[in-house]
């Protein structure tokens, strides 16, 4: 038993129904001639070429010209109120301005054709049927929209000047408005794609500049710090190259006070040393009566321990004045030609050429560090 589907004149799909079905729906008149069918493999074609079927009134079948002409005047409907008796392959004769005039009488109402949005009935292209939802049309194989030979909803032949179809009253304009339309929406596709392809580039430009930025401002730090280190490093090793040197300018300030060279110098450090050894007196004293103090907290505790903070201050100061007058000596020594040659020995003066040339280096790198530091 054969499946049969067939489209309503509004274009919608009905079905499916039996080969009896549809020749029932043939004769009371449901599908016409021209309504289109389909077969359960999906092949189209008007009712009228289906065998079997019998239709209220026998309709001359509309055969498609071989050889598609833009200017064949489209055959005679009986439904259409503004139908012209026209001749088989003519147009209105050119002493007749209204190609509407002598139209017979409607025998039925004149149907309104489906919207653009519906699926097209037949194909612009050849004039035959085709079914909804078909991307190519099954007899010429072009795509069934877009054409402007035969009109989509009743398959006659166009003129290219119109703008309506004289046959069933179709308007055609949105033909040519689509093209326009498919023609600014390229246009725009392409100018979409121009500007997210600039787009991307630049973005791409952007984040390149941004990572090397980033990438220039990590190094700049690391620098900055690494200089920093190198700075306070030599700053420290400065430090002890400089208590190192005090030390040996004072070992040749003891040697010159003990050879009785210096003299007001010598006196100096003599005083200075009885000022230290009396406050050691002193600062022991303080450390006796503070131990003899711990059993008895009070205010004679209190005394002790404060004699013995005021002791080791005084100590401290009195023993750095005396350190620098040994130093002091010790450099008038080294530089006073004079001086008598056996107290400074060789040894002494390359200690302190090699000491000073290191304290100068130190305070090279100090310095440049320093500065390379604050720019980082």
């Amino acid at each position: 038993m054969s499946t049969w589907y067939y489209y309503d004149k509004d274009g919608q799909k009905k079905g499916p129904v039996t080969g009896g079905q549809l020749k029932g729906l043939a004769k009371t008149g449901r599908i016409t001639p021209e309504t289109v069918v389909e077969t359960e493999k999906g092949k189209t074609s008007s009712a009228q070429t289906v065998k079997g079927l019998t239709f209220i009134e026998a309709a001359q079948p509309e055969t498609a010209p071989t050889e598609p002409n833009p200017f064949a005047a489209p055959p005679p409907v009986s439904d259409n109120p503004f139908s012209a008796a026209l001749t088989d392959s003519t147009l209105p004769s050119p002493a007749s301005d209204n190609p509407f005039a002598a139209a017979p009488p409607p025998t039925q109402p004149f149907s309104v054709p489906p919207s653009p949005s519906d699926a097209p009935s037949f194909c612009t292209n050849c004039g035959n049927p085709v079914g909804a939802q078909v991307v190519a049309c099954l007899s010429c194989g072009a795509k069934p929209t877009g054409h402007k030979r035969f009109c989509r909803g009743c398959g006659a032949g166009l003129n290219p000047e119109q703008v309506v179809c004289i046959k069933c009253g179709t308007g055609l304009a949105d033909v040519s408005l689509g093209d326009k339309g498919k023609e600014f929406s390229a246009a725009a596709s392409e100018k979409g794609k121009e500007l997210a392809a600039a787009t991307s580039a630049k973005g791409k430009e952007l984040a390149q500049r941004g990572k090397e930025e980033i990438s220039k401002g990590a190094k700049a730090v690391m620098s900055g710090l690494s200089a920093a280190k190198d700075a306070a490093r030599a700053q420290v090793k400065q430090d002890a190259l400089n208590s190192q040197l005090v030390a040996v300018y004072c070992s040749l300030g003891d040697a010159a006070e003990q050879a009785g060279w210096g003299g007001d110098l010598c006196g100096s450090i003599k005083k200075q040393r009885e000022e230290v050894a009396a406050i050691t007196a002193q600062y022991n004293k303080a450390v006796a009566d503070v131990e003899a103090t711990k059993s008895t907290p009070g205010a004679e505790a209190a005394a002790a321990q404060q004699a013995l903070v005021g002791a080791k201050k005084q100590g401290a100061q009195a023993t750095g004045v005396l350190n620098n007058l040994r130093e002091k000596l010790g450099r008038a020594l080294l530089d006073d030609a004079s001086a008598p040659a056996n107290i400074v020995t060789d040894q002494q003066r390359a200690e302190i050429t090699r000491l000073q040339e290191e304290i100068a280096e130190c305070e090279r790198i100090t310095a440049g560090n320093t500065v390379a530091a604050a720019t980082a």
